[in-house]
């Protein structure tokens, strides 16, 4: 009898260490993104609510329903074009809590503007109180949200596993956002045995950093890890989830099928939808650009000498030479030693040309280029032959970013900076890497959006 209840009692012991101990999860940043979004979008709806009722009682208005799904329908396409859910929510807190006044005034604008162009309009006592109390409302919530998470909490504990020199670079690009991940620590491949090297660490992810896909063994050990509440994802997947790149040094092996071949993008339905949305834009434009141009003209001669359009040789998809066409912002003598970075200060640029380079003046000529289909309004913003030529030389598949046709705006110019260096040229590539992977119609529409509002704030491109 002794021996049968020690035979039980070991049994049971060894259940106990075999059974997975589910750990207590942290809210990620998708989860805590969507819980900001919908306590917004009740705020909103309340606001909303409030200010029809008191439009109701005044106006003898019985429904409102389609109101309030389109107020709240806005708000969340200025929050998404301000970037109002952005890293910038997570790494500044001032930031975010005043970024609802940029929505309250976007909204307010196109209320004052529906309310003076539409028989059936909003009492203007109602359109003040609902941007006060909207703001108010959502100004509350940001700063409730903020003790909800306070920042050490937020962050989640990572483990890298992978390379070393993958780790590096993940690890070194981690530190950049304290607020969210804390790196607990690093294993390299070669040095991985089991779970138990997991479970000494009490981690929320693991982020495998190598461009070769796991071994069998680790698969399963890191299986068994999800099924203890331990995420685990792929480093390539992490930065486009988080940063929205594409990072170009994972572009081999296994990972040489994440972009799309050319015939996947150039026979496509939105090949042709967006062919059509050019030309749209481009005819409006022209209606905005064309009565400027005398004016724009004038101002060019008057301040320096020389023409007043300026040509150069860009290339384009598929390798394509062509001539992009800009308004002259540039003494002529500017690239008399041949093309160099433009930098801040730069003395080369004209008076007028930096009035026209600060709202993006110069830029419209372009559209000539758009009507003969040699740039899109979004794409991939053209470089010349020259930066190519050593792009292709010290950035390893630089030249992957043919794949897609050039654009006027694009995603890697609404999410970066202007570029004047090698390190900025690869942290380029990978944003126009993510949009030839992810390029639609939605994409798109939301980059010109978002470029409207960056020439409109001044923050220029």
């Amino acid at each position: 009898m002794e021996t049968e209840a020690l035979a039980r009692e070991l049994i049971a012991q060894q259940l106990e260490v075999e059974r997975p101990r589910l750990k207590k999860p942290r809210p990620n940043l998708s989860r805590r993104k969507i819980f900001l979004i919908l306590g917004e979008m009740v705020a909103l709806i309340i606001a909303t609510a409030t200010t029809l009722i008191v439009w109701q009682i005044y106006s003898g208005l019985d429904q409102f329903a389609w109101e309030v799904l389109a107020l709240c329908g806005l708000w969340l396409v200025f929050a998404m074009v301000t970037d109002a859910y952005g890293m910038a929510t997570f790494r500044n807190r001032k930031i975010a809590l005043f970024q609802p006044l940029y929505n309250t005034l976007l909204i307010g604008i196109v209320i004052t503007v529906v309310y003076f162009f539409t028989p059936n309009h909003y009492p203007r006592a109602s359109l003040s109180l609902f941007c006060v109390i909207t703001c108010s409302l959502v100004f509350a919530w940001r700063f409730s949200y903020f003790i909800i998470f306070p920042r050490k909490p937020m962050q989640e504990r990572v483990m890298l596993l992978g390379k070393p020199k993958y780790m590096q670079e993940l690890e070194k690009l981690l530190a950049c956002y304290p607020h969210c991940y804390e790196v607990v620590a690093t294993i390299a491949t070669a040095n991985f045995r089991d779970l138990k090297q997991i479970s000494a660490y009490d981690v929320d992810e693991i982020i495998y950093a190598d461009c070769k896909l796991p071994s069998n063994h680790l698969l399963k050990q890191l299986i068994r890890s999800r099924a203890r509440g331990i995420n685990f994802t792929l480093a390539p997947l992490w930065y486009e989830s988080f940063l929205g790149r594409t990072p170009s040094s994972y572009l081999q092996g296994c990972y040489s099928s994440f972009l799309p071949a050319e015939g996947q993008i150039a026979g496509s339905v939105y090949t042709v939808a967006k062919r059509a949305m050019d030309f749209a834009l481009t005819l409006i434009g022209a209606a905005f650009f064309l009565p400027l141009l005398p004016l724009l003209a004038l101002a060019i001669k008057l301040d320096s000498r020389g023409p007043i359009f300026y040509s150069q040789l860009r290339v384009g998809q598929n390798g394509r030479h062509f001539k992009l066409w800009k308004l002259r912002t540039m003494v002529t003598e500017a690239e008399y030693q041949g093309p160099m970075w433009t930098e801040n200060g730069d003395k080369r640029v004209t008076r007028v040309g930096k009035i026209l380079r600060k709202i993006h003046l110069d830029e419209f000529p372009q559209l000539w280029n758009v009507f003969k289909g040699d740039i899109s309004i979004v794409g991939v913003r053209p470089l010349t032959v020259e930066q190519c030529r050593q792009f292709a030389r010290d950035i390893p598949n630089h030249d992957l970013r043919h794949l897609a046709k050039p654009g006027v705006t694009g995603w890697a110019v609404v999410q970066f900076r202007h570029v004047n260096d090698l390190e900025g040229a690869t942290t380029r590539l990978e944003y126009d890497l993510y949009y030839i992977r992810h390029q639609s119609c939605w994409l798109d529409l939301f980059i010109i959006c978002r470029t409207a509002w960056i020439i409109l704030t001044g923050k220029g491109i």
